[in-house]
């Protein structure tokens, strides 16, 4: 997906408009390739939509699916969900040392338990102050996540967040199921009246 700045259309509208298609034309023969829905907006939000679309695509549509993902949670939290085999993890390898990863471009069975993004940086060759700086907030993170918890404690942080997200996620599935995609994309005569048929539908 990409931003249609003639349009006032960001990138991250542009995917959902792109997944509102796919969920209201796909049926159990269709496959469909997702590739990191919900990087554009807040981690919460990214999440809740990429779970929410996911969950659908198994309930309503079930037909095949490849969904990359970098919300490490999705590998844990739908298989649970789902425990009769609808959702099936697999990576890509890597190897990894101190200061270098080296992807294998290989496809593993299980989840990815590790993210690469400050290895990458490093690759990339950013200022190292920013690496270490980095590196330092990622431990102020990671102690400051629930992961530490007991699990009661735990489970209960999950069952509220989950509340809260499950609602959200209905919310967003409505407005988007209404929305007549077909009529939106269509390239308009007036940019005007487009905005104003997009944001009705939106608010409807």
């Amino acid at each position: 997906a990409g931003d249609l700045q003639d349009r006032g259309i960001s990138t991250f509208m542009s995917e959902m408009l792109e997944a509102s298609a796919i969920l209201k034309t796909a049926n159990r023969r269709s496959l469909i390739i997702v590739d990191e829905l919900g990087r554009g907006t807040s981690t919460f939000d990214g999440y809740g939509l990429a779970r929410a679309i996911c969950q659908y695509m198994v309930e309503k549509l079930q037909c095949l699916t490849v969904f990359a993902t970098h919300f490490h949670e999705l590998t844990s939290s739908l298989p649970a969900q789902f425990p009769n085999g609808e959702i099936h993890n697999c990576h890509v390898s890597a190897q990894t040392s101190d200061k270098q990863v080296v992807f294998l471009y290989k496809v593993e069975d299980g989840p990815c338990l590790d993210s690469f993004g400050i290895q990458v940086a490093e690759m990339a060759e950013l200022p190292q102050q920013a690496i270490m700086d980095a590196k330092a907030t990622l431990k102020e993170l990671e102690a400051s996540s629930t992961i530490g918890q007991s699990s009661g404690s735990k489970r209960s942080h999950e069952e509220q967040e989950e509340s809260s997200t499950d609602k959200s996620n209905k919310e967003w599935i409505a407005k988007f199921r209404k929305m007549d995609i077909p009529a939106l994309l269509k390239n308009p005569t007036d940019d005007d009246e487009f905005q104003q048929a997009l944001l009705q539908a939106v608010r409807q």
